[in-house]
């Protein structure tokens, strides 16, 4: 069924990568002092450039998947990103983090009341691993994920200067705007932190990423649709400014008439358009790359919807810089 656009183009295969992750901390304890869960194996999978010069190193791209109960594979919708940047030069990075579905129950409840220090450690030491791998350059890591990735992303620059650049898609960025907002997901708060935004706002506060914008040091684009009603765009918003309120080098796009599903059966122009601004992100901050920063580019620039006379697709964009 594929034959012939495979004939033309060329496309990467993953490798299988198994690696330890530890408990973040001294102690292996939850926010609510309940355990974490025991660190151990975690599955993962890399996806080198095609026809790469055997001898040459990679820029490493790492996905985190939503959820955060859910679980990736080597197959699925994600396809289309991640070959999209291993063909432009990146080794991208994929794994299923303790919180994932398929490895049993306490792997999956791991996480509980501490979503973001627990995949932390495990999305790090992923990281770790395949930055060892002689045709990775361990100094150009960039980051993106989207729902549970997109509130990983923003968590994981709020809490490390690993990253070179990073793109938070349809996330997750203050947990009580996200408990009023969602159309049902708000029982996911529930179940996973035990409390509501009255019975313990301190908690769901020290667990939303936008607490930490003040520490971000990463450029930061930020991709969400306007008719998202899982994860709606106010806390989105929320964490673009706090970005802009301390210096950070981020932009905000939203695509119109698109909700949660935009990756998977969006308009194809906005799916399109979005794999290639997570590109065209990556590309300005990589040393590998000869492009400038994405904020310094025309708007069209590097986007295939704008090649004949401008961004045909309806985005909004709110660019900045820092304020």
């Amino acid at each position: 069924l594929n034959g012939a656009y495979l004939d033309e183009h060329a496309v990467a295969e993953p490798e299988a990568v198994r690696f330890d992750s530890e408990n973040p901390g001294p102690e292996p304890t939850t926010a609510t002092g309940d355990p974490a869960g025991e660190g151990g194996d975690v599955q993962g999978w890399v996806l080198a450039p095609p026809d790469a010069d055997p001898d040459s190193t990679h820029p490493l791209a790492v996905e985190v998947h939503g959820g955060p109960h859910a679980m990736w594979s080597t197959a699925g919708t994600m396809w289309h990103e991640f070959q999209t940047l291993a063909a432009r030069g990146y080794a991208v990075f994929w794994c299923n983090p303790r919180g994932s579905t398929g490895y049993g129950e306490e792997f999956a409840a791991a996480i509980e009341d501490n979503w973001g220090p627990v995949t932390t450690a495990d999305v790090l030491a992923g990281i770790d691993t395949v930055t060892e791998r002689d045709d990775v350059d361990a100094d150009q890591t960039f980051l993106t994920g989207g729902s549970f990735g997109g509130y990983m992303t923003a968590w994981l620059v709020g809490h490390s200067d690993e990253f070179a650049a990073a793109v938070a898609q349809r996330g997750v960025y203050d947990l009580t705007g996200f408990y009023g907002s969602t159309d049902a997901a708000y029982r996911l708060v529930e179940d996973d932190f035990g409390v509501t935004p009255w019975e313990d706002p301190d908690l769901l506060r020290e667990a939303s990423p936008a607490t930490y914008c003040d520490r971000v040091r990463t450029p930061t684009l930020v991709l969400h649709s306007d008719d998202d009603y899982r994860t709606p765009a106010n806390t989105a918003e929320l964490f673009h400014r706090g970005l802009r309120k301390h210096g950070v080098e981020t932009r905000m796009v939203r695509y119109p008439r698109e909700g949660h599903e935009l990756s998977r059966s969006g308009d194809p122009g906005h799916v399109v358009d979005r794999i290639e601004r997570i590109a065209r992100w990556f590309d300005g901050y990589s040393e590998h790359h000869d492009a400038a920063r994405a904020l310094d580019r025309p708007d069209e620039a590097g986007l295939s919807a704008g090649e004949d006379g401008g961004d045909n697709t309806g985005n909004g964009e709110n660019d900045e810089n820092g304020e």
